[in-house]
């Protein structure tokens, strides 16, 4: 094979060199956190999937310290308009404007997971607060249209963080609120979903022995019911046979 000549190699070179990047590189490109913000957007706009593109602007847009809705539309009026919102819908939220991120979320197409997501994070975020502390959260989604039962998804998912950290969930929380209802709606589902994995001989045998129905890992009892609850359940079981 003859050799190729040093123009001709230079020739190459210069070709290599002006070769369009491939969608992959510009998708790289596009995310990489030193490219500016409205490069990164016009990268993405180059690409041909229109998936691709809406998660690349979504992406890229997210970098931006100040992300408002107005930055939002540079996507579109399509689904990833709507993804951009629920990250704004979120900020706010963290930073303490909730109100105003449910009004956003109640006009996506999102509204129930962006609101849930909202109402998730508050639940959290109260699980070291006193139970009549944590109520005045619930008061912030009054406004949620699309989330009537705010308050109950709330004390469900205060009730899951309360035994992430290895505490039960107590229904006694409930009766320090204002509004208990929704408190102790979200406590009996939690508790029946659970009872139903137990079968009633093993639900017998721990109750007659005076031990929690359910445990966590750390030993601790799942959930403290109310009194009444347990005695109920015990009632039902078979009385213990003759010797």
């Amino acid at each position: 094979m003859p050799k190729l000549s040093a123009l001709a190699l230079g020739l190459l070179t210069l070709l290599g060199a002006c070769a369009e990047p491939s969608e992959a590189e510009r998708l790289t490109q596009a995310l990489d956190p030193t490219t500016p913000i409205h490069q990164g957007l016009a990268l993405c706009r180059t690409l041909s999937d229109p998936t691709q593109l809406g998660q690349c602007g979504v992406q890229v847009l997210d970098r931006k310290e100040d992300l408002g809705e107005g930055d939002c539309v540079a996507l579109g009026q399509g689904v990833w308009l709507d993804e951009c919102r629920f990250n704004v819908a979120e900020r706010l939220a963290a930073h303490g404007e909730v109100a105003a991120a449910t009004e956003i979320c109640d006009r996506i197409r999102f509204s129930r997971p962006c609101n849930f997501h909202l109402v998730r994070e508050q639940a959290r975020l109260s699980v070291d607060e006193a139970p009549a502390i944590a109520e005045a959260r619930v008061a912030l989604f009054s406004a949620a249209s699309i989330a009537p039962d705010a308050a109950r998804l709330f004390w469900g998912e205060r009730y899951r963080a309360t035994q992430l950290l290895g505490r039960p969930a107590d229904v006694a929380v409930c009766a320090a609120l204002t509004n208990p209802a929704p408190c102790r709606e979200a406590f009996s589902s939690m508790w029946d979903r659970a009872v139903q994995a137990v079968s009633q001989d093993q639900a017998c045998a721990r109750l007659s022995a005076g031990r929690p129905l359910l445990t966590m890992g750390n030993g601790e009892p799942s959930f403290v019911p109310a009194p009444e609850t347990l005695a109920a359940l015990l009632k039902a079981c078979p009385a213990p046979s003759s010797p």
